[in-house]
């Protein structure tokens, strides 16, 4: 079989291999690496065959992979905090504290895209990349509003379980003094969720 009829040229580029084609040497040693060892353990491998990619041209695909794998990330994070049973403040607020880095990078690779975009001469390619990142934006906000939505059920949770525990015993100890501030301070996570930076819309 023919290196053409395995490897398609782009049609916008007629000289220029799809991504798919570019990289082998790199591409094979990543793949074997994430099969042996698991994706975790092979950065240095992902970042070889992401710097090649980006050596020939292949930024914006890079760019666009990079946004959907975080993006798949965050909602995964998300589902694993609106599933939590019998947490604590600190697990629900460490979770919260992951994905609020997580967006905060995730809006950074969509303003590299959107910088990538107005580089594009062809006015027509452009403008499809353009809503491209428009649709990544509004995505980061859902995302934002669902973190959101997901911490203040828990606190919720915590809080009910915590008054419930104190309301079926008459004496006051010392482990209910602690299911007491265990109140108060989910309340003040609440409250400091609600102000978090990354609830407001861009």
């Amino acid at each position: 079989m023919s290196e053409k009829k395995d490897c398609p040229l782009s049609n916008d580029e007629p000289k220029k291999l799809k991504p798919c084609c570019a990289c082998p040497e790199t591409k094979k040693a990543r793949d074997e690496c994430i099969v042996l060892n698991g994706e975790e353990k092979c950065g240095t491998y992902i970042e070889a065959h992401k710097k090649c990619l980006r050596d020939h041209g292949f930024d914006l695909q890079l760019s666009q992979q990079e946004i959907l794998k975080r993006d798949i990330a965050i909602k995964n994070q998300i589902e694993c905090i609106k599933h939590l049973e019998k947490s604590s403040q600190k697990q629900v607020g460490d979770l919260c504290g992951q994905v609020k880095k997580q967006i905060v990078e995730l809006a950074v690779h969509i303003d590299t895209l959107q910088r990538l975009a107005n580089k594009v001469k062809s006015v027509k390619q452009r403008e499809e990349l353009l809503v491209h990142v428009k649709e990544h934006r509004m995505e980061l906000q859902r995302n934002r509003q669902s973190l959101r939505q997901a911490v203040l059920t828990q606190m919720k949770y915590i809080e009910e379980y915590s008054r419930d525990y104190l309301f079926r015993h008459g004496d006051m100890n010392n482990e209910e003094m602690e299911l007491r501030n265990r109140i108060k301070r989910s309340e003040n996570l609440k409250n400091e969720s609600m102000k978090a930076n990354f609830f407001t819309p861009e």
